[in-house]
């Protein structure tokens, strides 16, 4: 009996001995993705780990007015621009595609002025050239009137940036205030950003998010108004799932 004793003794201490030199507690999500037995989902769980679109994230700042929104989404996308994990960042349109839509619809924006003869005709009338004229000072007198002022020799009538207007208005979703993408109210502004780390490595993506809301939390004392900030993305989820393990075990 002494010796089976022994023996089970030995194989307690061996199998405490493997345990202790090999077993560790993980969390991280891409271990409780299936490796193998499917090629479908092993191909889902690659592109959940690490692809183009799992890395980006949609961050929006509400605000009490669209002016503050529009200024913390600019004051956040300038420290964000040099964050070593942004690989890519989109407050607003870029220049060379507003270069390209002045390119393509410049010279033909007449042809899109009115699609009724008789509002033309209005528009073409001593009153209506009274009113297209007044309507240019206004916006030149805009700070934002960097377009305007461009070709007013050549546009007095405005017929680009309304074509630019119609272009806007067709997409319910979002708008563009002062360069900056904005919700339809405008009090929400809106930033696109592309990580370099992959959305499940959360050594690298829980700083990122950690610096972005410390960051708002600065600007919103910089403009003395409160900001909300809302966001989302595949390194959230992730984040937020190894979080719930975490606490289970």
């Amino acid at each position: 009996m002494s010796a089976v004793r022994g023996l089970a003794l030995v194989v307690v201490l061996v199998m405490a001995a493997y345990c202790i030199t090999h077993m560790r507690v993980v969390s991280d999500i891409t271990s409780f993705m299936p490796a193998s037995g499917s090629s479908e989902f092993a191909a889902i769980s690659r592109s959940l780990a690490d692809s183009e679109l799992t890395r980006q994230m949609v961050v929006s700042l509400g605000a009490p007015e669209p002016e503050l929104a529009v200024r913390g989404a600019r004051a956040l996308a300038e420290t964000l621009r040099s964050h070593p994990e942004v690989e890519w960042l989109r407050v607003g349109v870029e220049d060379d595609q507003l270069d390209a839509l002045y390119q393509l619809y410049f010279s033909r924006r007449h042809y899109f002025v009115s699609d009724d003869p008789a509002e033309l005709e209005a528009r073409l009338s001593d009153e209506g050239l009274a009113r297209s004229a007044a309507r240019l000072r206004t916006e030149l007198a805009r700070p934002s009137a960097t377009l305007v002022a461009r070709i007013a020799a050549q546009d007095p009538l405005l017929a680009f940036p309304a074509l630019l207007e119609r272009v806007r208005g067709s997409d319910r979703r979002i708008a563009l205030r002062d360069g900056v993408f904005t919700s339809r109210s405008g009090e929400h502004a809106i930033l696109l950003l592309g990580t370099r780390a992959s959305p499940v490595d959360s050594a690298r993506q829980r700083p990122l998010l950690e610096a972005i809301e410390a960051r708002v939390a600065a600007i919103s004392d910089e403009l003395g108004a409160p900001l909300v900030l809302e966001s989302t993305g595949v390194n959230r989820f992730a984040l937020d799932i190894e979080d719930g393990i975490r606490g289970e075990i």
